[in-house]
């Protein structure tokens, strides 16, 4: 599923034009962003929360050219399901 599809249902089930309901998800995305650049976390009831991590910068050993090499540091959004989105994933996915 892609922007577009999630577009259209929403605008069927909401009974608005799929113009209004664009916009309407490119806000709500633009929200999630800046809450995230501010350095925020954000839940979201039943699908679980999302929030920006650091990770310090390392050192590790390349072993195909066999040199020490300085990992830098870096900034990751993080995302962890509810646990009824991650119960919900179980039962449908096929048992392995």
């Amino acid at each position: 599923m892609n922007t577009t599809d999630i577009i259209k249902n929403l605008s069927k089930k909401l009974g608005i034009t799929q113009k209004q309901t664009r916009e309407i998800l490119k806000e709500t995305i633009e929200s999630f962003k800046n809450v995230l650049v501010k350095g925020d976390q954000f839940f979201i009831r039943e699908v679980g929360s999302f929030r920006v991590r650091a990770r310090a910068g390392r050192k590790s050993f390349n072993a195909f050219i066999r040199r020490w090499m300085m990992i830098p540091p870096r900034v990751n959004v993080n995302f962890r399901p509810a646990l009824k989105l991650r119960n919900l994933a179980k039962e449908k996915l096929p048992n392995e």
